[in-house]
């Protein structure tokens, strides 16, 4: 598209992304900047889904090398947007019919605002006997993902594929669906490049 990158996660078949060292291996190291996220959710859903939601997002994060902070968009921090909505009914843009969130651009490349639409989330986790909490927080990494990642950040395995289906959904349930190494390699950049654009 000409002004707009538009990026979704859909159901299908997936195989496991490893992100190499995992949060354990970064605890010798300095303390990395955190990355704000504020996170805008419709009425509906549920505090422990959500506080579930932003532990897995967080952990997923950790994995990569990087530190999330949950927060109010004080300007201390450079900050990324989620908005957890009912359905994509009100989206700008039309949105294939499994996509369970959505990451739209800019005439200037990626924007800072991610889309997660719970109502397919929970029809998803439903038919997949996933949880709600676990399975938002997964489309919630991948949203950010695309917002941190070059542009065709989409991949034939790991989190960042674009069709989920029982076999990702099983790597969800066991907590084993990451990054690859050079994801996040490519997302610790990003962070790092905020935060020396920030100062």
């Amino acid at each position: 598209m000409a002004n707009t990158s538009r990026r979704v996660v859909a159901t299908g078949l997936v195989a496991l992304g490893w992100a190499g060292p995992t949060s354990a291996a970064f605890g010798s190291e300095p303390e990395r900047p955190a990355l704000m996220i504020l996170v805008n959710s419709v009425p509906g859903v549920p505090i422990d889904v959500l506080l579930r939601a932003k532990g897995e997002t967080a952990r997923i994060y950790a994995d990569a090398g990087v530190r999330l902070a949950w927060s109010d968009p004080s300007g201390t921090l450079p900050c990324l947007t989620v908005m957890i909505v009912s359905n994509p009914d009100t989206w700008p843009e039309r949105v294939g019919p499994n996509a369970l969130g959505a990451a739209p651009g800019t005439a200037e490349g990626m924007g800072r605002l991610a889309y997660a639409f719970y109502g397919r989330i929970g029809a998803t986790a439903q038919q997949h006997r996933t949880d709600v909490g676990k399975l938002l927080g997964y489309v919630m990494a991948h949203e950010l993902g695309h917002i941190l990642l070059a542009g065709g950040s989409h991949s034939p395995t790991g989190i960042m594929s674009d069709r989920w289906g029982q076999l990702k959904m099983v790597l969800i349930a066991e907590g084993f669906l990451r990054f690859t190494k050079e994801q996040a390699e490519s997302i610790r950049k990003s962070v790092g490049d905020m935060h020396a654009s920030h100062k």
